[in-house]
Parts: C-alpha cells; structure tokens; sequence
C-alpha cells in the first residue's frame, strides 16, 4: 500500500512536469455535449454562469478511487453553491454501473467519454479542471493529491465571488 502511494505521487508530480497541466490552462474548455449515466445531458452553452469542476477518472485507477470520498465532501460542501460536477470515464455504462453498487461517487458521471477525454490530451488519472462562468478553464490539478478536495475548494471559492 506504501509503495502504491508513493508511486501515485512520483507519477503525479511527472505527469505535471511531463504534460504542462496540459497546455489547458487559461484556455476555453470548447463546446461539449455530454450524456450521464442518468440519461441527463450536459450542454455547455446551457452552463454558462456556472462553475464547473470535471474529474477524468477510470474504474481501474487506485487513485481516482482513493480520492473518491474527498470529491464527495466537496460535493456535499458546494450543495449551495449551484457547482457542477462532472466525471468523465472512459469505461461504458454498464461497468461504471457494477462499479457504483460497491462505491459511492457524487459527481454527475458521463460513461464512455473518451473520445472527448482524448480531443483534451488527457492522459493522466487523475485529472481535475476548474472552468469558471465564462466556459475558461482556471485550474488543472493533475494526478493524485491527499488534499484535492481542499485544493479545488479553494479555486472555487475563488471562481463563485
């Protein structure tokens, strides 16, 4: 477990040396339409005026599950705050499905979305971006973080004023 953890952490720190956060920052997020696993879609032109944290995330990924009842706190924090919180997984919905009934996970989640995980260059799980009311992504946070939750708090505290 120790070595998995360090491992996490020395992946994470590459994953931001070697990618530069993407190139994402600063930089519109680009229209999307996407469909959860409810069967609700997300339009971004119908989001404009929000805050929007995406997590990029995969059933397989240790990290992205560790993290995972951290990103619920979040969820539960921003009740008031109208955020949208969107998870985007590569895996279909019928696996994400099997998944949930063991796991709990907050986030509105979009199944089968790697066409759309790929036109961003995300290749890192996991992969946190911070868009703000006007569709520009403010913050990318790549990899695994014990304190993810605190970190993207802060740049939505920042965003909602």
């Amino acid at each position: 477990m120790k070595k998995a953890i360090i491992l996490a952490i020395i992946v994470s720190f590459a994953a931001q040396s070697i990618h530069g956060q993407n190139g994402l920052q600063n930089k519109a997020i680009g229209q999307f339409h996407l469909t959860d696993l409810n069967n609700k879609t997300w339009d971004l032109s119908k989001l404009k005026g929000k805050v929007i944290v995406i997590n990029f995330w995969f059933i397989a990924c240790d990290p992205c599950r560790r993290e995972m009842p951290e990103l619920n706190n979040l969820v539960s924090a921003n009740v008031k705050n109208d955020i949208v919180f969107l998870a985007l997984s590569p895996d279909d919905k019928k696996a994400i499905g099997t998944f949930l009934k063991k796991r709990k996970f907050d986030y509105n989640i979009i199944p089968s979305s790697l066409d759309y995980i790929s036109s961003l260059n995300i290749n890192s799980f996991p992969t946190h971006l911070v868009i703000d009311k006007q569709g520009i992504i403010r913050e990318v946070f790549v990899g695994y973080r014990t304190d993810i939750k605190e970190e993207l708090q802060a740049k939505i505290d920042e965003l909602v004023k």
